[in-house]
């Protein structure tokens, strides 16, 4: 199951344990049958993220504290690097104005060292014969560390002065653009343009977030005013690159105050700074670096990014439990939903296997384009088949501190769906994604990798198990500190580094790889798939349905025989008068269509896809839903809309009992 349909296939596994967890609850009536309690729970929690005004200033406080950690964070790393540089320049290289560009002995000397000692590496790895491959590989390394240290020189002694030169001038003249602004060239001037960038980069992330393709039936309509339409998405579509640059654009001009500020009065001076005296330079770095370091030793970056917020307004609306005099509630956000207990296989259920994305940069990982490898979560093992596998119970024994509850079957949920995060895997937007990650928004979730979960069991003994009740739990892993998520993971979403071979893997919506889960099933070998395909895409082409062929066939030769065609809409004009001859255009002749499926090992298989489609068998309900709705989306709306009222609950739902009663004829 991917992103919507891991919830509500997670929601029905939590409902087939009683209210603890250990073992099978009894069910009075088919789960989430018409009219049963977990049903009219669903609907009234249909605008999980945020309802009433209470919730959403609550949602509004998380973004901006999520954004607020961010920005000190940042501002901590430049005025820690960049007061020593400016040390740098005013004592070893003796650059003490910003208008002063001499050169001396000294900074020659560091360039020559730097760049030639990258030069000399770079040659004995590559001309030198009998080293082997480890050792080139080694000295390659280095001298590319030669290389970006000579950068980081150059960047030292010319690039942050020159900087320096042009920053208190760019800041006043944007101060004297602003309106307001009674100082242009003082401090108010600086924070007035911290507020516009960040404001402005805040709104580049709103428009990243929701500026997604238009679904189908929606393009249809000709805009009322086609060239401001046009003008329209041309800014919706820069907006966010020109907020990214902003952001990079601030983040050099501070570096360079702070360093150009340091060097014209060294460790000693005796300038005010920003309301600090200068002869306590000194204290005043010393307690930034150890707030940093606490920070960097004790924070969890993850949990001040919006996925905790996103899990836990989840688990209000799809942790679900039967309360023991009746009725449907929820969970206990203190509970601990462990996959090897919740995601065990129920008698009268299939298992279940929460799909995600294993987002990697490297070619050798991922081809060019998708950035991303499966990743499963099950009852009995974790991972994928090319970033590794691990048992569910060792997995589970990793976790530690901040990671624990994002390793659970609540967390597996919530990952599955992240939609938008700072990786994407194929949906990837380049350095868009640095903005989500500077921004904070985010709901991707770093987790061990399976190899490295196997790599620490490797450190002990076999492991042993514990027997509670029905449930093998692990001994907790001794040694290495394995829960926090520490800055240099924020980093890796900020510049988009991402390997298969660390000791976390950053995981998003199961969408960014594979969006029906078909890969997986068809890894799996199954001889009887049922897909339910709700993703809003063109019924026209089923562009979801076949990019999932097209990946089975290039990973596994998997072949598929089915013919697409009757879901696509088809305009008879002849249909009866009234609601059918409103939606003519609009209506499939099918919403259910079967293939058959054949693996290289020659066995085969059906596929029984089911559509979310109007037909002229369609409730009358549905169709009258559909006739009224003003965009004409339904039943395409955007996985986007994460706020429904009780009129598209109702719509949807009847929709998808109707069709999922054809599919079952069908099989």
């Amino acid at each position: 199951c991917v992103s919507g349909g891991a919830y509500i296939a997670g929601a029905l596994q939590m409902l087939s344990r009683d209210a603890e967890g250990t073992g099978y609850a009894p069910s009075p009536v088919p789960t989430f049958a018409l009219g049963s309690s977990e049903e009219r729970y669903l609907r009234h929690h249909g605008r999980y993220l945020a309802d009433t005004a209470p919730e959403w200033i609550g949602a509004f406080a998380r973004v901006l504290a999520g954004v607020a950690l961010n920005v000190l964070v940042f501002t901590l790393i430049l005025f820690v690097v960049g007061r020593p540089l400016g040390w740098v320049q005013h004592d070893l290289f003796h650059v003490t104005e910003p208008d002063d560009m001499r050169t001396t002995g000294a900074m020659w000397a560091a360039v020559a060292w730097t760049g030639g000692g990258a030069i000399l590496l770079y040659l004995v790895g590559t001309l030198v014969g009998g080293v082997d491959g480890a050792w080139r590989q080694r000295l390659e390394r280095t001298a590319l560390g030669f290389f970006l240290l000579g950068a980081a020189v150059l960047a030292t002694v010319w690039l942050l002065p020159l900087l320096a030169r042009w920053a208190p001038d760019v800041v006043t003249a944007i101060g004297q653009m602003l309106p307001g602004v009674s100082d242009p060239a003082g401090n108010e001037s600086g924070a007035t343009v911290l507020v516009v960038t960040g404001a402005g980069s805040l709104a580049g992330t709103a428009l990243a977030i929701i500026n997604r393709p238009t679904p189908a039936p929606e393009r249809d309509a000709k805009p009322r005013f086609p060239s401001l339409s046009k003008v329209w998405g041309w800014f919706t579509a820069a907006l966010p690159y020109i907020a990214g640059l902003l952001l990079g654009a601030l983040a050099l001009l501070a570096l360079a105050l702070f360093a150009g500020q340091a060097a014209r009065q060294g460790i000693r001076g005796t300038d005010t700074i920003f309301g600090i005296d200068g002869r306590r330079e000194i204290a005043a770095w010393a307690a930034a670096a150890v707030v940093l370091a606490l920070i960097y030793l004790t924070g969890d970056q993850t949990r001040w990014s919006l996925a905790p917020f996103y899990k836990r307004r989840l688990a209000s609306a799809f942790a679900l439990r039967r309360r023991p005099g009746g009725g449907t509630g929820e969970r206990p956000w203190s509970q601990e939903t462990r996959l090897s207990t919740f995601a065990s296989v129920h008698p009268e259920l299939p298992e279940l296997l929460l799909c995600a994305a294993a987002n990697v940069s490297d070619p050798e990982s991922a081809p060019p384009g998708r950035r991303a490898q499966s990743f499963v979560f099950g009852t009995d093992w974790v991972g994928g088949p090319e970033i590794g596998w691990a048992r569910t119970r060792d997995f589970e024994a990793v976790l530690r501190g901040p990671s624990a509850s994002d390793g659970t079957m609540l967390g597996a949920m919530a990952v599955s769906g992240a939609a938008f995060a700072s990786a994407m895997g194929r949906h990837s937007k380049g350095a868009i994604n640095g903005l989500l990650a500077a921004s904070n928004a985010r709901l991707g979730v770093w987790l061990p990798s399976p190899r490295y979960v196997e790599e620490l069991r490797g450190r002990r003994r076999e492991p042993q198990y514990e027997r509670e009740g029905e449930v093998g739990v692990a001994v907790p892993y001794p040694g290495p500190w394995t829960g926090y998520r520490r800055l240099p993971y924020l980093f890796k979403e900020l510049f988009g580094t991402y390997t298969g071979d660390d000791r976390f893997l950053y995981l998003t919506d199961g969408g960014h790889y594979e969006n029906l889960g078909l890969v997986e099933l068809f890894r799996r070998r199954c001889r009887m798939i049922l897909c339910f395909d709700a993703s809003g895409d063109d019924l026209m082409s089923c562009g979801t349905f076949v990019e999932a062929l097209t990946l089975a066939r290039e990973e596994q030769g998997v072949e598929v025989d089915i013919d697409i065609s009757p879901l696509a809409p088809n305009a008879t004009g002849a249909r009866p008068p009234g609601i059918l001859t409103q939606l003519d255009t609009r209506l499939s002749t099918q919403s259910v269509v079967v293939g058959d499926v054949t693996y290289p090992e020659g066995l085969t298989g059906r596929l029984v896809l089911a559509k979310a489609s109007l037909t002229a068998t369609t409730p009358t309900t549905v169709l009258a839903h559909a006739a009224r709705q003003a965009k004409k989306t339904f039943p395409n709306d955007s996985t986007g809309d994460q706020f429904f009222d009780h009129t598209q609950f109702d719509a949807y739902a009847a929709l998808g009992h109707h069709i999922a009663t054809e599919a079952v004829a069908a099989v």
